[in-house]
């Protein structure tokens, strides 16, 4: 749907959200994840898979298919916490970042998050991978996220 036609608050999609995209056409639009438009028109897209980073594939991935094609687990943690970027809930592991940094997260965050995810993980491996996912995310957004 045109992204003009969309008032983005009213819409509820179960356990994921709206993606907005780019036609070829210059018109910005929304769409479930991964979907193609309903009725096929406005053109391709301006950028498809293959032109999104590391990072960004891995989080389009489920689960499953993310254990299966990740050989790491802060790989596949990366591609998690990724997905965790569109997540607006009070509770949410990114912080709304200031001036040019859009969202941030914190390494005790994210160990904290850890434990709260994965089973039998103790607070000092849990800080271990936390340490560990944030390389990795680096790594597999070709160096455009920064490290402070």
């Amino acid at each position: 749907m045109l992204a003009d036609n969309v008032e983005t608050d009213r819409i509820s999609v179960d356990g994921s959200t709206l993606e907005r995209i780019m036609k070829d056409d210059s018109n910005t639009c929304f769409r479930l994840p991964g979907e193609d438009g309903a009725l096929g028109r406005g053109g391709a897209l301006t950028h498809s898979t293959l032109d999104l980073l590391p990072i960004q594939r891995l989080a389009r991935y489920d689960d499953e298919m993310l254990a299966s094609v990740t050989n790491r687990n802060p790989e596949e943690l990366a591609g998690k916490v990724w997905r965790e970027r569109d997540d607006a809930s009070r509770y949410s592991l990114w912080s709304k970042g200031s001036g040019k940094i859009r969202t941030d997260l914190d390494a005790s965050d994210l160990a904290e998050w850890i434990r709260l995810k994965e089973s039998g993980v103790s607070k000092k491996y849990s800080q271990e991978l936390a340490r560990r996912t944030m390389d990795a995310m680096h790594e597999l957004s070709n160096g455009r996220l920064g490290k402070i």
